[in-house]
């Protein structure tokens, strides 16, 4: 069996869990990917009990709750990422910018190519930022879902 990343190991300014009940474990390890059995393995308990827990609408709400927490933290984090690099990117742009007008033709192509190169991480930050805000969206839509009743 290869090694996991046990939930709520300190990495940074990662928060520390407030308790470590195996069902804190177990949320934690559901809510951030992890397997059934990797969840069963962190949390000490054995797969089956993994199973049955999710059987129980109240425990995989509390999973579905935490997954939401995670996703609306990533997506906090990629605005917080993508405001940051607004400000520098302009600052290269301009940079760049005054190259496109050097004397020498390779200092503007360069100039032209990493403006072009730019564009596309612009464009990929972007696209990360609202596959984070859907998953968010995802998540919060399957928690109605289930504190409703309806199958998720």
């Amino acid at each position: 069996m290869g090694s996991t990343k046990e939930p709520n190991a300190p990495d940074g300014d990662a928060e520390q869990p407030k308790s470590t009940s195996p069902d804190d474990v177990m949320v934690e390890a559901l809510a951030e990917g992890h397997s059934c059995r990797e969840a069963a393995h962190v949390g000490g308990v054995s797969e089956r009990t993994i199973f049955r827990r999710l059987d129980d609408p109240a425990f995989a709400a509390q999973v579905e709750r935490r997954k939401d927490e995670l996703n609306t933290a990533r997506v906090s984090a990629f605005r917080a990422l993508h405001s940051s690099r607004i400000g520098l990117a302009q600052r290269a742009d301009q940079t760049l910018a005054e190259l496109l007008d050097h004397d020498e033709p390779s200092v503007r192509l360069a100039a032209a190519k990493l403006l072009h190169q730019g564009l596309h991480t612009a464009s990929d930050l972007d696209t990360e930022l609202r596959l984070a805000e859907l998953e968010r969206h995802q998540a919060q839509a399957e928690a109605d879902r289930t504190d409703t009743g309806w199958p998720a």
